[in-house]
């Protein structure tokens, strides 16, 4: 386990103010953060995808067309919804945040989304066989 915030100098606190644990009395309980290698390992490769392209891109063609397949079978996009998808599958981006106000759809939206597959020419399934708007 490996401690990430820093301890507080208490050097300059009068004998009165520091616990028997060497930490500040002012200091909040449970304020200090720890985590495992592993832990830390898996924020910096997250940190490395957020910033790194390269990932499978559709044309804004194709974006529109899972837009529409959405439309098609049943489970219409508002604008923004929309704009959000099309904004995804067309950024190349290997990690994406979707921030957006609770009930907005964000959860029902992305679970479709995983379906229409994330490279282009996938179908709704993931399969580019699977083609069909039934399947999104």
């Amino acid at each position: 386990m490996q401690r990430l915030t820093a301890e507080e100098d208490t050097s300059d606190l009068p004998p009165e103010y520091v616990l028997d644990n060497g930490e500040s009395s002012f200091a909040r309980p449970g304020a200090a953060l720890y985590a495992t290698p592993r832990q830390v390992a898996g924020e910096h490769a997250l940190r490395r995808a957020a910033v790194r392209r390269g990932a499978a891109a559709f044309t804004a063609q194709e974006a529109a067309a899972v837009v529409a397949r959405f439309a098609m079978s049943g489970h219409e996009l508002g604008a923004d919804q929309a704009r959000v998808v099309r904004g995804v599958l067309s950024s190349g981006a290997d990690v994406e945040v979707v921030a957006a106000a609770a009930g907005t759809g964000k959860r029902s939206r992305s679970v479709r989304y995983g379906r229409c597959g994330r490279s282009p020419g996938a179908g709704c399934s993931g399969s580019p066989r699977a083609r069909s708007p039934r399947t999104c």
